[in-house]
């Protein structure tokens, strides 16, 4: 893991260990990625230590995409019990 040149993604950290569970073991993979001015985590969780890691990059770099624009909701005003404002 390092630098995708063509998209200019770079991997900053990377970490990974078993969980145990009952059921088996799975794997959990932590991944920071960078894209120009934003940076992430993600995390991955797969029965398979390599696929934990791949799902925790896929995570890392779909969290780097823009999204839709947030939109602000201002807060209500404060009432007391009888709808006065306070």
């Amino acid at each position: 893991m390092g630098t995708c040149v063509r998209r200019g993604v770079q991997r900053r950290h990377f970490a990974q260990h078993a969980l145990t569970s009952v059921d088996g073991s799975r794997f959990a993979a932590y991944v920071q990625v960078a894209h120009q001015d934003r940076t992430t985590w993600a995390v991955g969780i797969d029965t398979d230590p390599d696929t934990a890691a791949l799902r925790a990059v896929v995570g890392g770099v779909n969290r780097l995409r823009p999204g839709p624009a947030t939109r602000q909701v201002a807060a209500p005003a404060l009432q007391d019990a009888s709808g006065a404002a306070l």
